[in-house]
């Protein structure tokens, strides 16, 4: 089983191995504001997205506004939570605590307070505008230290991912010569059906979406990520704890004759015997039900496709 981590966490980097969750909780960490976007784990319907803003602050004001702020955030829906695990076994006064191994062989516990938390890796942020490194040295502090008060808030690891991964699940497409700034607002068009019913972006004197819009969106887009990959790790570790990874290898391989040739190329005629051949399935598996998940969350959502968004 911890093999099966192990291969999981080189395609999604610190998952939490956190089953219960209500909630999914999706930040977009900057220095000046931060976006935030909450989903219900369920139905995937935006319940709610807003701004942190942190602007002018130094490294400890930063961290008292996330903390203060990620309370107040998330009380309403861990109260909610709360209540209803109380309501469903009245009997029983037992905090939930899952524990979670680390590679590094450590152990953390997660309380069950019903959410998971997405936030965008340090590295997607730094690389799209290619920071410099004092930038870098900001938004590492920021992000380290939104981690922490995440952890001391709800109890919870939070999951890194990767923009570019997320703008892939959800088939946000870009021309080559895209800007930056250009590329924040095809991001917000793709996913503005899935924003809360009602929500009204700032917008300036000639009626152009501020910054704060696009930290929204980028929220909501790790939020939708982060979701999307919880579910699909956990089926893959209960597709190889109970061994129906090599059921659907043998199925997957039979219908794909070119991935059956890779696979006796690289393991030979008895690769079913072969160290690495599980390796491979685990790796096929998470991208077929990724590309599964994707078609469903587009369409369940109103996404769509991205031509239109191309200019």
């Amino acid at each position: 089983m911890l093999k099966c981590t192990q291969i999981l966490r080189k395609i999604i980097p610190s998952t939490p191995m956190k089953i219960n969750a209500n909630y999914v909780l999706g930040l977009d960490v900057n220095t000046k504001s931060t976006g935030y976007a909450i989903l219900t784990y369920d139905d995937w319907e935006t319940k709610e997205v807003g701004i942190i803003d942190t602007e002018s602050q130094n490294i400890y004001e930063f961290g008292n506004t996330m903390k203060e702020r990620l309370y107040e955030i998330t009380k309403p829906y861990v109260d909610e939570y709360e209540q209803q695990k109380k309501s469903e076994s009245n009997e029983m006064n037992i905090e939930n605590e899952t524990i979670i191994q680390e590679d590094i062989g450590k152990y953390i516990h997660n309380k069950d307070n019903g959410f998971i938390i997405g936030i965008e890796s340090l590295l997607g942020q730094t690389m799209r505008g290619r920071s410099s490194a004092k930038t870098m040295a900001a938004l590492s502090s920021a992000n380290i230290i939104t981690d922490y008060e995440c952890f001391r808030t709800l109890h919870t690891q939070p999951l890194h991912s990767n923009v570019t991964a997320a703008r892939g699940f959800l088939k946000i497409k870009f021309p080559r010569t895209t800007t930056s700034l250009h590329k924040k607002k095809i991001v917000y068009d793709h996913l503005e059906p899935a924003l809360p019913k009602g929500f009204e972006p700032e917008r300036g004197r000639m009626g152009a979406l501020k910054p704060s819009a696009f930290d929204i969106s980028d929220a909501l887009l790790i939020a939708l990520y982060t979701r999307a990959q919880h579910e699909i790790m956990q089926d893959v570790e209960a597709a190889v704890e109970s061994n129906y990874i090599y059921e659907w290898g043998e199925n997957y391989l039979s219908r794909k004759k070119r991935c059956l040739s890779f696979v006796k190329t690289k393991y030979g005629e008895d690769y079913e015997k072969k160290k690495g051949y599980k390796d491979y399935l685990i790796e096929s598996y998470h991208d077929d039900l990724s590309r599964k998940l994707s078609n469903r969350v587009r369409a369940d959502l109103g996404l769509g496709d991205t031509k239109s968004f191309e200019m």
